[in-house]
């Protein structure tokens, strides 16, 4: 008897692509569509997971980080009381999103939606908003001049993560 070699174990194929006998090999549209469904999704759970524990773990230094990245002036920013334990939930957030299966579906979904169309249509607002939020004085923070279109590419990402998650809830 011989078996035609496999690119992945059995165990590692959802049962809808596996082989529907040993001998038979997977073709390539059924790679294409694992590769395209299961693995973009792990990598996308990988990428929130480790952010999550970043955040969870450390959130001064990633405040602190990104205050000098982004602000001119780092200095006079004066963090609201509640800006370093709210970027701690903010990374619990984000581990207790990726432990669902459709993890950009539903109700967090659409609020995740919102805040990327909220920060790729305007996101000069969105920013100020932001930082409303987190300080104090957030009119005496100067933000660097890459900031805003960064935060406009942000937004456009996760709006379109959004999009591409609802419709594979669709394709279900």
């Amino acid at each position: 008897m011989v078996v035609s070699p496999r690119i992945f174990k059995t165990s590692q194929i959802p049962a809808r692509f596996e082989p529907a006998c040993p001998t038979q090999s997977i073709d390539s549209a059924q790679q294409e569509a694992y590769f395209d469904g299961p693995v973009r999704a792990s990598m996308l759970r990988t990428l929130l997971s480790a952010i999550g524990f970043v955040m969870v773990l450390i959130p001064r230094r990633i405040v602190d980080t990104a205050e000098t990245l982004a602000f001119k002036n780092p200095e006079d920013a004066r963090l609201r009381g509640w800006t370093i334990p709210m970027a701690r939930v903010e990374g619990i957030g984000y581990l207790l999103l990726i432990r669902r299966t459709g993890f950009l579906s539903g109700v967090v979904g659409m609020i995740f939606g919102l805040f990327g169309s909220a920060a790729a249509v305007a996101p000069r607002q969105y920013l100020d908003f932001g930082l409303s939020l987190a300080y104090e004085n957030p009119d005496d923070i100067s933000v660097k001049s890459w900031v805003i279109p960064v935060t406009r590419v942000l937004g456009i990402i996760a709006l379109l993560l959004t999009v591409l998650s609802l419709r594979d809830e669709d394709d279900d």
